[in-house]
């Protein structure tokens, strides 16, 4: 028997190629000096796969596509150097279930590790071992390898040293990349409370998911979390990429405003992310239940769903630059490409379809982060375009109400002049015709229409006087304001339409309520605005009514209340009033509510509010002046 077992040894080390390690060693893979075999039946020993001579070389690359089942593998390893050599043997994958290692000395046994995420020796984040060498001394290590999905069954062989500063290097980067996303999650928070604009959610919801995906897949989850299970994390690991594919489609609905543009397009968009969570939530369900046949086609509409929404992701982009142009587009696709790339490199890999090492194991980490960078410019772009807008709207706002000013001006004047004009119009006339026909009593015609002229124009200065200072306010006048002569001269300018409509108005101005004259014009405009939407909405049958009071409250803060019984507002929401271009009349402009929230906010350093109370509409105006 001994005879036997030393010629099965020989012919083993005969027909199996040897990793030597030579003088100055530091890092290399055992792609081809590795050998493997599947255990359809779970029947080999660790001792039965050290004396076989069938097992499959891996040639140049130690992936074995996605199998279920276990596997053996063989590595024979001999020191050749000048020197003892203390070195790691580690699988690259820290997703495997079990790896179970078995060191061999001449045919003896001499160490055991059940390593692996599930193994009982587990200590670290990778399936390894520690080997010692002595010179011109060889050991083959036996691997049994156990996984869902089983990817790598080879080795990477480093010194013990250089294996201590690559992980520490390793954390160090995975520290750095953790600061990245805590960063960035911190910027998308603060535009957030800054804009209002809940598309920077998702930024923080995609960082934070990044992290989670890297924190299970590296490994760390493993050594550093005690309460979950290594089944537990290794799912939410893989549904996590799944799942920010469809947060990424609704990010898509908020950043380009699809309800309101493409409404077609967003139905699309929630199709294909509740495709996407559907899978997701079905493979979670059947992880632990499923067969091994559906439990792989899970996995595989997993992939296909995600492949699926990222192709839709990255088609919108582009449909939507090539219809609208922007550089919030550009960002957005450039993003997508880089994610898109990525993916499909990992994918690939881990397929097969190309090399799949520790280089490729930091693609993610890396594009996640310059991913994230570029949304955030397109974000930042969106929003500042809509400030530039919204600057642009403003101006155009105190352009138009300048101008409405003085169409307002115009109109008033010119109807206060009708009566004047037509009574010197007929003055001038009656003096003609005494002229040409009765000369004789032309001096007594004249001594009689002579004053009504002069009053006539007397009046019609007057009117003029009344507006020049009305809407041309002097703003360093430090007098102070009769708050109730400017509500009766306002009410005397819209007497007319106040007789029509029968409208009684009533008026409350504290006594202790200060105000410079040189607000005078802000807070006329204001209440025009008001009572003119008032008049507009009354019936003249009705008994319409307007309340307005003026008072100081113990801050120190003006408030004016004002309160109608027009029926009050129907817009919802009813804040949409202040809104620019916004206005329930079928002829109406929607720049007077605008106008006065602005001369509001900017003029009086207050703010504006409104709501609907006893049958109308109730304005609150505080003004911090």
């Amino acid at each position: 028997m001994k005879y036997i077992l030393a010629i099965l040894l020989l012919s083993t080390s005969l027909f199996s190629e040897t990793f030597y390690i030579k003088d100055n060693f530091q890092k290399s893979t055992t792609a081809s000096f590795t050998e493997f075999i599947k255990d359809e039946n779970r029947s080999f020993s660790p001792h039965q796969i050290l004396q076989l001579e069938n097992l499959h070389k891996t040639e140049n690359i130690t992936f074995i596509g996605i199998n279920r089942g276990l596997y053996w593998s063989r590595t024979i390893f001999q020191n050749i150097s000048k020197e003892p050599q203390e070195f790691i043997l580690y699988n690259i994958l820290p997703e495997m279930d079990f790896i179970n290692i078995y060191v061999f000395r001449n045919g003896n046994l001499i160490e055991n590790i059940e390593s692996g995420e599930l193994g009982k020796d587990r200590e670290t984040r990778l399936g390894q071992i520690k080997l010692n060498l002595e010179i011109g001394e060889k050991l083959t290590v036996v691997a049994s390898y156990e996984n869902f999905f089983l990817y790598e069954i080879g080795w990477t062989i480093i010194s013990l040293n250089d294996f201590i500063n690559q992980e520490n290097w390793k954390l160090m980067a995975f520290g750095f990349f953790v600061g990245a996303g805590i960063v960035l999650s911190i910027v998308s928070l603060l535009m957030f409370i800054l804009f209002r604009d809940v598309s920077y959610i998702f930024p923080i919801i995609y960082s934070n998911l990044n992290l989670v995906f890297h924190y299970g897949f590296y490994g760390l989850g493993y050594q550093l979390t005690s309460y979950l299970s290594a089944e537990t994390i290794s799912l939410i690991t893989w549904l996590v990429p799944v799942i920010i594919t469809a947060i990424d489609l609704l990010y898509i609905y908020f950043l380009f405003d699809l309800k309101h543009k493409y409404e077609e397009v967003s139905r699309l968009i929630f199709f294909l992310s509740g495709i996407v969570f559907l899978s997701a939530i079905h493979t979670a369900i059947i992880y632990n239940h499923g067969t091994d046949y559906i439990i792989v086609l899970s996995a595989n509409i997993l992939t296909f769903s995600a492949s699926l929404g990222m192709l839709g992701i990255g088609g919108f982009g582009i449909y939507l630059y090539l219809k609208e142009g922007g550089v919030v587009k550009i960002y957005f696709i450039i993003a997508q490409v880089i994610i898109a790339i990525a993916f499909a490199i990992f994918t690939f890999s881990f397929h097969g379809i190309g090399d799949f090492n520790e280089e490729i194991q930091y693609i993610f980490p890396i594009v996640s982060e310059i991913y994230i960078v570029f949304i955030l410019l397109a974000q930042y772009t969106k929003t500042k375009t809509s400030i530039d807008e919204l600057k642009q709207k403003k101006e155009f706002i105190l352009r138009q109400s300048h101008f409405s000013a003085i169409g307002q001006t115009i109109g008033y004047v010119s109807h206060q002049w009708k009566s004047p004009m037509t009574s010197m119009g007929a003055s001038v006339s009656l003096l003609e015709t005494m002229y040409r026909h009765q000369k004789d009593k032309f001096n007594e015609h004249f001594e009689t229409q002579l004053p009504k002229m002069k009053e006539s124009l007397s009046f019609m200065k007057g009117t003029i006087d009344e507006f020049t200072t009305y809407f041309s306010p002097n703003l360093n006048d430090d007098n102070v304001l009769d708050l109730n002569k400017t509500l009766k001269n306002i009410l005397n300018i819209l007497d007319e339409k106040i007789l029509l409509k029968n409208v009684k108005i009533a008026t409350n101005v504290s006594h202790d309520v200060k105000i410079l004259k040189s607000y005078d014009h802000i807070f006329s405009n204001i209440f025009i605005v008001f009572i003119n939407n008032s008049i507009d909405e009354f019936k003249a049958d009705g008994e319409n009514r307007i309340s307005i009071s003026v008072f100081k409250n113990e801050k120190g803060i003006i408030l004016v209340d004002y309160l109608d019984n027009a029926g009050g507002i129907k817009a919802k929401p009813i804040e949409s009033v202040f809104e620019y271009f916004v206005s329930s009349k079928k002829s109406g402009q929607g720049l007077g509510l605008p106008i006065a929230k602005m001369l509001v906010e900017e003029r009086l350093n207050g703010k504006i509010s409104v709501q609907n109370r006893d049958g109308g509409a109730n304005f609150t105006v505080e003004a911090k002046i």
